[in-house]
């Protein structure tokens, strides 16, 4: 049975047992939070949303908070970084290219849940995926991308795009996810040519709802860690699907998902 990621649903257990108390990571997220708390926030401890938009318009400190009183209460706000600020474009001295620069800024807001008196805590930062990444995730519990692309307006960045011989923001992804963890996304930036997670964006921009958790396939990336459907989490670009990810390491020890 396709676990249906929804408010309400029941996640399994095995599930729930394998994400309690971890991080769940968004890159290019702009307002697109509400699911992923709601699906989550029973399990995930840490939410990081990240975008280059965030605190640009309004200073980080006069922006609302983003979970209500009815079921949250608010205990505290931290604001690391300058309150607002711009993207700019620089020059690198040494070669005389061109790269876009912001001013990181994280706000943290920490609540408790009124009914369980579970604490979770939201971090929305201003700036760039890769960088928030590699400076504040240790380890990951959920992957969760979706409503990005690589024409005006979007990112533009390849997070699902496996090459040989070079770095791949989704080798960096796996390696901070925990074994079991999940993968959450409607395939955005998945480019197809060689791509071995191509899986992931098999359904990008297609008119295919819960159906296509049971037609995308299991499969196994370069590196030995297999990776199987096992929800979906409504629409964005495409169906966005639940991928369970059992690293390789435990696939050498006989570990099953």
């Amino acid at each position: 049975m396709i676990w249906q990621g929804t408010l309400g649903s029941a996640m399994p257990e095995d599930v729930r047992q394998r994400l309690d108390g971890t991080t769940l990571f968004y890159p290019c997220s702009g307002e697109d939070w509400p699911r992923s708390i709601d699906i989550f926030a029973p399990v995930i401890t840490d939410f990081w949303f990240v975008d280059l938009r965030y605190f640009t318009s309004y200073p980080a400190s006069r922006v609302r908070p983003l979970l209500g009183p009815d079921f949250y209460r608010l205990q505290g706000i931290t604001i690391d970084g300058p309150e607002e600020a711009m993207l700019e474009d620089r020059t690198d001295e040494k070669t005389g290219r061109t790269y876009q620069w912001i001013k990181p800024c994280t706000r943290t807001e920490q609540y408790c849940h009124l009914e369980s008196g579970r604490e979770i805590r939201i971090h929305r930062r201003r700036g760039f995926g890769p960088s928030a990444m590699r400076k504040h995730i240790q380890e990951l519990g959920v992957f969760f991308y979706r409503g990005d692309s690589l024409g005006e307006g979007g990112s533009r960045t390849l997070w699902l795009t496996g090459r040989r011989r070079r770095v791949c923001l989704i080798d960096e992804v796996l390696a901070r996810l925990r074994d079991g963890g999940l993968i959450v996304t409607d395939g955005s930036n998945c480019c197809h040519h060689k791509n071995p997670y191509a899986e992931l964006g098999r359904f990008y921009q297609q008119d295919v709802g819960p159906e296509a958790a049971s037609l995308v396939r299991p499969f196994e990336d370069r590196e030995g860690n297999r990776l199987r459907c096992i929800g979906y989490a409504g629409q964005r670009y495409g169906p966005t699907l639940v991928w369970q990810v059992e690293k390789a390491s435990s696939a050498t020890t006989g570990v099953t998902l």
